[in-house]
């Protein structure tokens, strides 16, 4: 795996997956499926394939080769990190460090996509410490919520993420197709399927920004009611709130105490989900300049990391650096849970991004928060150290 710099982020999308580093740079490939797949890994059930029934973990680990393939063949001296639903514990985390070793990955590092998203937008140099950010990410087919804290040259999770929320960028996509099945001759759409979903997906940034919109399609101009189409995506953008207001209730944070909120995933390009998130919590929030790429940049700042430091022994779990200046063993060992009987958390090194937390969208602190509940090593290759990379410091 010929990657310069020798370290590569991977996030585990939806409906594909996004690299990030070396050559070829950015990546994208397209895994349609790939949610399904990901809410299977862990189940002894297998999945039924035209080759015959394979388990879920090594079904995401054969489009995970797949992405990684334009990298060259896997390389030990390579620190790779992949982002994996927040949620996820300890099983589904071994279970797909099993299926990737088994398919010729080599140690792989696992972190929570809103770890990732955090280390990737959050600047540590510039926000108070520590720093209390809530993570909504609006992705194709579903919703995550997170809070995080930021302590240091460290971000962890408050509380174990939920399960996703089941309503992403795909029903806004849908609640547009509907309009257009309406007005559009059933032999047009059989015909054109595809194109006619790519072209409701190309309408969104025109039917955010103006009160009447029409669809472009074959030379002929759909109408279409702007107004009934917002409607129906307020609905779910209210739930999406809903859920990281969840998450801040489950964490014990208010909204008072946090420093700011972020929005990344592709549906955080809709204007309608960010106005929800203001006209309930009262914050502002921060969208990256390409929120679909923040998880895969911040799995990148994550593995150039651990690509500066001495490479730690292959093994499903390692202690990661506590916070407050605790440090966990450097062997391998399983999560311990905490007096409160949480899992503790992994923890990852931070780089100074590109956006800054605060300004109009951060909320001030309202007094200090409680610790939170460490930091250990999550299912994957975790790196023993969470130090930032020193020529960023």
């Amino acid at each position: 795996m010929q990657v310069g710099g020798r370290w590569l982020g991977v996030h585990l999308g939806n409906r594909s997956i996004v690299t990030v580093g070396g050559d070829p740079g950015t990546g994208w490939l397209a895994a349609p499926g790939l949610s399904a797949l990901l809410a299977r890994v862990g189940d002894p059930v297998p999945v039924r394939t035209a080759a015959g029934p394979r388990s879920a973990a090594d079904l995401v680990a054969a489009h995970l080769a797949d992405a990684l393939a334009p990298h060259g063949p896997p390389d030990p001296g390579v620190a790779v990190v992949v982002t994996v639903p927040g949620h996820w514990r300890g099983h589904r985390r071994a279970a797909l460090a099993r299926a990737a070793a088994a398919a010729g990955l080599g140690p792989l590092t696992s972190v929570g996509s809103a770890l990732a998203v955090a280390a990737s937008t959050a600047p540590a140099t510039e926000l108070p410490d520590p720093a209390l950010i809530a993570v909504l990410e609006v992705g194709e087919d579903d919703t995550s919520a997170a809070v995080v804290r930021i302590a240091g040259r460290t971000v962890d999770e408050v509380a174990p993420p939920a399960a996703p929320l089941p309503w992403g960028l795909a029903d806004a996509e849908d609640a547009l197709l509907a309009q257009a099945l309406d007005r559009l001759p059933g032999a047009v759409v059989a015909a054109a399927a595809a194109e006619l979903r790519a072209a409701c997906r190309s309408a969104l940034p025109q039917l955010c920004a103006e009160p009447a919109a029409t669809l472009p399609w074959a030379g002929e101009p759909v109408p279409i009611d702007r107004t009934a189409w917002a409607d129906a995506l307020r609905v779910g953008a209210r739930a999406a709130t809903g859920h990281l207001r969840d998450a801040l209730h489950a964490a014990g944070v208010p909204v008072a105490e946090l420093t700011g909120v972020l929005l990344a995933g592709p549906g955080a390009r809709l204007p309608l989900v960010a106005e929800a998130v203001a006209a309930e919590l009262g914050v502002v929030p921060v969208v990256p300049a390409e929120p679909e790429t923040a998880a895969a940049r911040g799995a990148a700042v994550v593995a150039q990391a651990a690509a500066e430091q001495a490479p730690p022994a292959p093994a499903p779990e390692v202690a990661a650096e506590l916070p407050g200046g605790r440090s966990g063993s450097a062997r391998h060992r399983r999560p311990v849970p905490s007096r409160a009987g949480r899992r503790r958390l992994a923890a990852v090194p931070l780089l100074v991004g590109t956006l800054l937390l605060g300004g109009s969208g951060a909320v001030p602190r309202g007094g200090p928060h409680p610790d939170p509940v460490g930091a250990v090593g999550s299912g994957l290759h975790v790196p023993a150290s969470t130090s930032l990379p020193r020529a960023h410091r």
